[in-house]
């Protein structure tokens, strides 16, 4: 359906669009998304609830569950945030289509980044933190790196509920901010020209 309204051309335009958003740095910008996320990481990690929950989820149902909070999390900055826009008339409907995507896909490389450098810290907190040893005797049966992983992954996605609820908090102009950190309005103007 994108293809109908976003031919080749105009592609090249959305990965300059979302290049120049740096979405990497979105969730930077976001004092309450973060600080939600890395309390509930950091909550997440050293509760041994976690460590047997992670043991005994499948990796399929760990995939599934983070895909669904990642979802979540772009739905309450880009919906909540009011990032969206929406056509004024048919001629801008092409252009407005393309902001609308460059968004969607902004926050979720900005979501993306944010869940990736959870899990990093998860797994420092964990190794610094968390001795083998105790994390083996909670689960009943030797522990590895796999382990360690899954903890990582699940606490990470964990945190995201809490960047949820901090990404709830954040004012609209803070989300909207921090989304377009190194964006220039004017070359939404260029797609209505072509």
């Amino acid at each position: 359906a994108i293809d109908a309204y976003l031919p080749a051309a105009s592609l090249r335009l959305l990965v300059t669009l979302v290049r120049g958003n740096r979405p990497w740095l979105m969730t930077l910008h976001l004092s309450r998304t973060l600080t939600g996320a890395f309390a509930a990481s950091f909550l997440a990690v050293v509760t041994p609830d976690f460590w047997l929950l992670a043991d005994r989820m499948s990796a399929t149902r760990l995939v599934l569950l983070t895909l669904a909070v990642l979802g979540v999390l772009c739905g309450v900055l880009v919906i909540g945030g009011g990032l969206r826009e929406r056509a004024p008339s048919r001629a801008a409907r092409r252009a407005v289509l393309l902001h609308n995507v460059a968004v969607w896909v902004s926050v979720a490389i900005g979501v993306g980044t944010l869940y990736l450098g959870l899990v990093a810290a998860d797994l420092a907190v964990t190794a610094v933190v968390l001795p083998l040893r105790l994390l083996r005797e909670t689960l009943g049966h030797p522990a590895g790196i796999d382990t360690v992983l899954r903890v990582g992954a699940l606490t990470g996605a964990v945190a995201l509920v809490g960047s949820a609820f901090g990404a709830g908090l954040e004012d609209d102009e803070d989300v909207h901010t921090a989304t377009y950190t190194g964006s220039d309005d004017a070359r939404y103007a260029d797609v209505e020209r072509s």
